[in-house]
């Protein structure tokens, strides 16, 4: 198993008055080696928070957190050393904003060059290798463009590679597409998976996961799931509700409990349907959409 983490609790304290607002309750969910996910939920439902502890941005209240069966939180509590950690961000993990945060004085190979820098110490290198990539993913002619003169979709092409130049073995992508139009959000959407796959196969002996995240409305939209269905399997009419189910279908499952939700996809999944799980009840659901 590449990552796991295991009952996740994250709560904010209100500017105003102080009281504690629960964003994540008991959140737990296991990815293996090779896998494309996806997490989806609405505006609010905690998926952006989640990516952001599972990547160690941010640390969470309570909860355990393996990365190649090591713990890395334990308790709530970091156990990775400044150096470690900053191996685990640079070596272990890329990630993709949905804002881009291009470095708005420098190139797009020299922002992509960076991460790559810090290992290799040798700028000229580091810029080869970046403006190989960066010609790989259609930007041969933007390779010396300041992110103000990129589109886009441009720009996060060049997020992309930034967040794939050191071959990490997870890219956390948090809405990469959501901050365009509905219509170049759909062909970025597409794009950018397509990107992303790019990235897990620049060195074969290696097995890259994708974790993503996008809104319910945008995984609804691009054709990734057919439909989104209530299903639980603690009602009398599960079984018959499940026989009317297409198995080459993909479907979004949610149900108002978590534990109502992850026994109804264990189920389904056990009997050949895609892996989709309501974490919380609050439509932020893990999605195996295809695996590697």
């Amino acid at each position: 198993m590449l990552l796991r983490a295991s009952g996740i609790y994250k709560s904010f304290r209100s500017l105003l008055d102080g009281v504690p607002s629960s964003i994540l309750q008991d959140v737990s969910l296991s990815i293996d080696y090779g896998e494309i996910v996806t997490l989806v939920g609405e505006s609010g439902s905690g998926k952006t928070t989640l990516l952001s502890i599972l990547g160690l941005l941010e640390p969470c209240d309570q909860g355990d957190i393996e990365f190649e069966g090591n713990y890395i939180v334990r308790g709530g509590m970091c156990l990775l050393n400044d150096e470690q950690l900053l191996m685990y961000k640079n070596q272990s993990i890329g990630f993709v904003f949905q804002f881009h945060h291009l470095l708005d004085d420098f190139t797009a190979v020299e922002n992509v060059a960076f991460p790559h820098y810090i290992n290799s110490k040798n700028m000229s290198y580091s810029k080869d290798v970046a403006a190989a990539l960066l010609t790989q993913l259609g930007l041969s002619s933007k390779l010396n463009h300041l992110p103000s003169q990129l589109s886009g979709g441009e720009s996060q092409r060049v997020a992309i590679a930034r967040a794939i130049i050191n071959s990490p073995k997870i890219v956390f992508a948090d809405e990469p597409s959501g901050n365009l139009d509905s219509k170049t959000s759909k062909f970025m959407a597409y794009k950018n998976v397509q990107a992303l796959e790019f990235g897990t196969e620049m060195q074969a002996d290696v097995s890259r996961v994708i974790l993503d995240v996008r809104t319910q409305e945008e995984f609804l939209n691009d054709g990734s799931i057919e439909s989104a269905i209530n299903i639980d399997y603690y009602q009398p009419d599960f079984q018959q509700r499940l026989a009317e189910l297409d198995k080459t279908k993909t479907y979004l499952v949610y149900c108002r409990s978590g534990k109502r939700s992850a026994d109804t996809c264990k189920t389904m999944s056990e009997m050949g349907f895609p892996k989709l799980i309501n974490l919380d009840g609050g439509y932020l659901a893990f999605s195996k959409t295809f695996t590697k």
